[in-house]
């Protein structure tokens, strides 16, 4: 009998990679436009988060010169500092991390996006955003 062909099994994600993702999902469900961020490069008028060695850094590019630089050790706050910068009023900006910090909460994985639906990991943001927010919000961002 011949031998079955197996797909390899996808490489793990670090943890980084999924907070990036997270980052990307929340700024969607709350139509952040994708002008006002650059994640990876310096962009000309948007705030950027770039990895930088160890540590990973947030600042607004103007005129070709990064401002207010703010260096993170860590990946996670570097999430939170681009939500605070994008986000236009501190109701948003709270909403905003709340959608984030709950993804993390609930152990939300790049593998399970496509059964997220259907899971029960989804994060209960009823409380803040209610039940007929939460859930187009957080599907249309991961598709």
């Amino acid at each position: 009998m011949g031998k079955t062909i197996r797909e390899p099994s996808p490489a793990p994600r670090d943890k980084n990679t999924l907070y990036i993702e997270m980052l990307k999902i929340t700024l969607r469900a709350f139509n952040i436009p994708d002008e006002f961020y650059s994640i990876g490069e310096y962009t000309e008028e948007a705030v950027c988060l770039e990895k930088k060695e160890l540590s990973w850094i947030v600042y607004e590019g103007e005129r070709g010169k990064k401002y207010n630089i703010k260096t993170h050790m860590n990946c996670l706050d570097a999430c939170h500092d681009i939500i605070s910068r994008v986000a236009e009023t501190e109701h948003t900006e709270k909403l905003l991390k709340d959608f984030f910090f709950n993804f993390d909460k609930k152990g939300f994985s790049l593998s399970g996006q496509a059964n997220y639906k259907s899971s029960d990991l989804k994060p209960d943001l009823s409380p803040i955003l209610g039940k007929d927010e939460f859930e187009p919000r957080a599907s249309m961002a991961i598709h």
